[in-house]
């Protein structure tokens, strides 16, 4: 029998030093091609990969670039990387909450101006007061209605771009 012997340390090591800055680098070349070619970003918060598939695959349709993120931590990692336009989130979701998510996203100066639609089943006016009071511009009710969401974002990106 013949078989890999894997130093766990060693690939590490080897990731650190060749390969994950390179990824990073693509990334990033990749976010400024992007930004250059007028194309609006979209990131997509939301827990359930349903959702964020459905999601994702109307705002393509519609010719925005799209990014995911899982829940609210996951959103800000994503913000390191890439700075959207506009962010679509959702408010129940593990380990940090649209509203706590939106908190963050709304007190951090570099993000501040980033308009915030949250998607939700959690209609009643005091979700919709707190998020507009934590600085959010939309919100919808789920399941949205495709032509109401695509005129939010038109109109909130306009908005920001002028």
């Amino acid at each position: 029998r013949q078989g890999i012997i894997v130093n766990p340390v060693s690939l590490r090591k080897h990731y650190e030093q060749n390969i994950k800055q390179s990824v990073v680098d693509n990334i990033n070349d990749t976010m400024e091609e992007v930004e250059k070619s007028g194309v609006i970003t979209v990131m997509v918060v939301d827990d359930s990969i349903t959702v964020r598939r459905a999601t994702s695959k109307v705002l393509q349709r519609y010719g925005y670039n799209v990014v995911l993120a899982k829940d609210g931590e996951d959103g800000l990692e994503q913000l390191q990387i890439v700075t959207p336009d506009i962010i679509l989130s959702d408010i129940e979701m593990p380990r940090m909450d649209g509203f706590e998510f939106a908190k963050n996203v709304k007190n951090t100066e570099k993000y501040a101006g980033i308009p915030i639609i949250m998607i939700t089943s959690r209609t009643a006016d005091k979700h919709k007061n707190y998020a507009f009071s934590l600085g959010v511009e939309g919100f919808l009710g789920k399941p949205y209605q495709e032509e109401e969401l695509i005129a939010n974002i038109t109109e909130l990106v306009q908005r920001t771009v002028h």
